[in-house]
């Protein structure tokens, strides 16, 4: 059973320029039948590569690091049930899609891991305000729990669900507007790793 993908990548259209081209290729490359590649700018200067699957929205500049407002509104314009956010130097591994397809849990947001430019761990399963472990990644094996939150450069969501539980456009970008919606959607969601879908950064963070 193949699966319908939306990827929405928001970018100021300045930084990060020479990545998209790869970033865009891993995805072409992913051969997934039905799929689009949703950027959201603010910058009318931003032109992506001509793609027949890749749709700019251009949005006018709320905030400086508007990012919520971003991605609600590539989530809104997406075409498909299943979305994968990304920030605009990550990349796909060449199986993440068919990682995806063999993923037997039901989720609603999914995680995957995250490989950081010197090969280590980026933020990808991780954990917020432990009474012991305070902020900091965990093992794949570590089942869900209530003090996980979603990391904002890389998920997975579905449309339905990330419609109804929005982010929070009074927080911008390095407010912790990530750890904000998953104390949100707590309350419904359906939090999976899938630890064979790898996405890598192409840039040291």
């Amino acid at each position: 059973m193949n699966m319908e993908w939306s990827f929405i990548i928001c970018t100021d259209g300045i930084n990060n320029l020479q990545f998209h081209e790869t970033i865009i290729e891993t995805i072409v490359n992913q051969n997934i039948p039905k799929f689009e590649i949703i950027f959201v700018c603010e910058n009318l200067n931003f032109k992506p590569l001509a793609h027949p699957n890749i749709i700019t929205i251009y949005t006018p500049f709320i905030k400086d690091k508007h990012i919520t407002f971003k991605k609600n509104v590539g989530i809104r314009c997406a075409k498909y049930e299943n979305l994968c956010i990304l920030h605009d130097y990550l990349v796909l591994d060449i199986d993440w899609y068919q990682s995806m397809l063999k993923f037997e849990k039901d989720w609603n947001v999914c995680s995957f891991r995250i490989i950081n430019l010197d090969n280590t761990r980026f933020s990808d399963w991780v954990i917020f305000n432990h009474p012991i472990h305070g902020h900091t990644l965990v093992d794949y094996n570590t089942p869900t729990t209530e003090y996980h939150y979603v990391p904002g450069l890389a998920y997975c969501v579905k449309k339905y669900f990330a419609v109804k539980y929005p982010l929070n456009e009074e927080l911008v970008w390095g407010e912790a507007e990530d750890i904000e919606w998953s104390d949100r959607i707590k309350i419904e969601w359906n939090y999976h790793l899938n630890i064979n879908a790898l996405i890598y950064s192409l840039k040291q963070k």
